[in-house]
């Protein structure tokens, strides 16, 4: 899935539909988000969003004092989005990505902090649905103080309403890429820069397109830059590193497994055989561990499945000794299955911070994904500009270039430089 939006600041001249065509034809995106086209609907011909892949109809938001100022496009081919909610400085609409019922709701925020206030109302209202929420506009409006260049009053109280609808909403900006600022006013003297365009997923958005990422564009014709938003599969690599987890320690069997492997001698230097040991361990270790924790999600469901099978024959039998041993039994294997998850995935996530008391196995499971998505390597360039964006090139080219840095390379002496070097008791 790929979704563009633009604030085009005018599409009535030529020039405006030539960069358009252009960004649409390179791109080729599943959903087109313009902003302040500046121009009614009727005055674009339809055939012209139908010559680069586009369905001629286009979905706009009324205002009462002008023409609309957000169009939604789609693809040629895919079903046509409903409108859900619309407003002066948003629409709503729901659409089909990947077979999957989403919603998208395209933004261009006023000016005005006030009127800003009842966009905010309006996102806030979405925030319940259950279904992926992808939100991307111009917000007119930033997050943080990085986030401007240049001279200006910084608006502290802009930045708590937007942040304050942020966190309401349970939104989590997608990673982004490219140019960092997305709006400058192009001036030579007192030039300003900011982050005003940006794009936000729900948490329903992470778990279905974990692959989502967000690439400011170039722009040389409007104010603002556009910017894609792409979900694609991360293929997960076949030569996974092997890393230790915590929890293993606590496995009573874990001590006196690695004291048999550690106890085998290694003749060499001290650090030559804690490497060779540490690499003999490596192996059985994994397999050891394959068979101690099995698959941790598999595990919950078939311990669930279990625990749930012996309440219902107490349900319908009544309790006994032997059916009261077995629920207790049961609710171990599932609270330590539970417990594993967690301790799993806070150790993928990586935050130290949260107390261990705490059970917050979806935080850690969303904080995990977006890292995966902003350390993925999606595009690199080499040494002659030729982006490479497959991901088998991307692999041929960093194994050539590794490759090609380590050979050894061509030695030759120089007996004069040699020559030049006074014998060891001329020395001083």
């Amino acid at each position: 899935m790929k979704c563009v939006y633009w604030n085009i600041r005018g599409l009535g001249n030529d020039r405006a539909r030539a960069h358009l065509r252009l960004l649409v034809n390179e791109i080729k995106p599943d959903f087109l988000c313009l902003a302040e086209p500046k121009i009614p609907v009727e005055r674009c011909p339809s055939r012209y969003f139908s010559r680069i892949g586009l369905h001629p109809n286009v979905i706009a938001n009324r205002r009462e004092d002008g023409a609309a100022n957000l169009w939604f496009l789609w693809r040629e081919g895919l079903p046509e989005p409903v409108v859900i909610l619309s407003s002066s400085q948003h629409m709503t609409l729901q659409v089909k990505i990947q077979g999957v019922k989403s919603f998208v709701s395209v933004v261009h925020a006023s000016c005005l902090r006030a009127v800003r206030r009842d966009l905010w109302c309006d996102l806030a209202s979405v925030a319940g649905v259950a279904c992926p929420w992808l939100v991307i506009g111009d917000f007119n409006a930033y997050l943080y103080a990085s986030e401007k260049r240049g001279p200006g009053h910084f608006n502290q109280g802009s930045v708590e309403d937007f942040t304050a609808m942020v966190d309401l909403a349970s939104l989590t900006p997608i990673p982004s890429s490219g140019k960092k600022f997305t709006w400058s006013n192009n001036r030579r003297i007192g030039n300003v820069q900011a982050v005003l365009d940006r794009s936000f997923g729900n948490d329903a958005w992470w778990q279905q397109f974990e692959g989502c990422s967000q690439r400011v564009l170039v722009s040389g014709y409007s104010d603002h830059s556009p910017i894609l938003v792409s979900c694609e599969n991360l293929p997960r690599p076949p030569n996974v590193p092997f890393r230790f987890q915590r929890f293993w320690t606590k496995h009573d069997d874990f001590r006196s497994f690695v004291k048999d492997s550690w106890g085998e001698p290694v003749k060499g230097s001290p650090l030559f055989v804690v490497t060779k040991k540490l690499k003999r361990l490596k192996g059985p270790l994994r397999a050891w561990a394959r068979g101690a924790f099995p698959h941790i999600d598999h595990e919950i469901s078939r311990t669930k499945d279990h625990l749930h099978s012996i309440q219902k024959t107490i349900e319908e039998d009544g309790y006994s000794d032997a059916l009261f041993d077995s629920e207790v039994s049961a609710k171990l294997s599932y609270n330590k299955a539970v417990e594993l998850q967690e301790k799993l995935w806070k150790e993928k996530a990586r935050d130290k911070w949260v107390k261990h008391s705490d059970r917050r196995t979806k935080y850690f499971h969303l904080s995990t994904k977006i890292r995966r998505a902003l350390n993925a390597i999606r595009e690199i360039k080499r040494d002659d500009g030729v982006s490479l964006k497959e991901t088998s090139s991307i692999a041929d080219y960093f194994v050539s270039h590794f490759e090609s840095f380590y050979k050894r390379g061509t030695v030759s002496s120089n007996a004069d430089l040699i020559a030049d070097i006074p014998p060891p008791d001329h020395c001083i």
